[in-house]
């Protein structure tokens, strides 16, 4: 199997806030995918709730202050338990290749240390392996990609010594 969403690049935009801003990010880069009726011009800021002080950021949180303003746009978004990692991939799998935009919350881990999560567009996926936009430069319009093997997605998702990063969201209607 190999899928890969024509054209995601023309839809990307810079996550405004590097620190807590990449749900927004994500769902903007869906929104604007499928040419949805919403004001991209304050998107990220106005949905970056963490920085606003209103709550952490998550994918129900978002969605639902997104819905508030946007009746006609809806996001959804499933939460796998530990030890769950491949039935994740499994339903991550069967929405992309439909045609589904999704977007994955990633456990980050360097050298063993938990940092945090980012959530990234999915933009192709394979038998083998997983392709999410990590970051996008607007003046280069050029984006940098993780490609990683599921079978270490499915590792990092099942690992119970990492809290958080067992969902992913996708964009149900606009």
């Amino acid at each position: 199997m190999n899928y890969e969403v024509s054209n995601w690049i023309g839809a990307l935009s810079e996550q405004s806030n590097k620190k807590s801003g990449c749900i927004p990010w994500s769902y903007e880069w869906a929104l604007r995918y499928k040419g949805a009726k919403v004001d991209f011009t304050t998107f990220q800021d106005e949905f970056d709730l963490a920085a606003k002080g209103k709550k952490l950021n998550h994918f129900s949180n978002v969605a639902r202050e997104i819905s508030a303003r946007y009746p006609h746009v809806e996001f959804k978004w499933k939460t796998f338990c530990k030890g769950k990692g491949r039935e994740k991939f499994q339903e991550l799998e069967k929405k992309v290749t439909a045609g589904i935009l999704c977007t994955y919350s990633l456990a980050m881990t360097f050298g063993g240390q938990h940092d945090g999560w980012h959530v990234m567009p999915v933009v192709a996926i394979d038998d083998d392996h997983i392709t999410m936009v990590y970051a996008f430069h607007q003046g280069s319009r050029k984006a940098m990609l993780f490609k990683l093997p599921k079978s270490f997605l499915i590792d990092v998702h099942n690992d119970a010594r990492i809290q958080g990063g067992d969902d992913f969201a996708w964009l149900e209607r606009c």
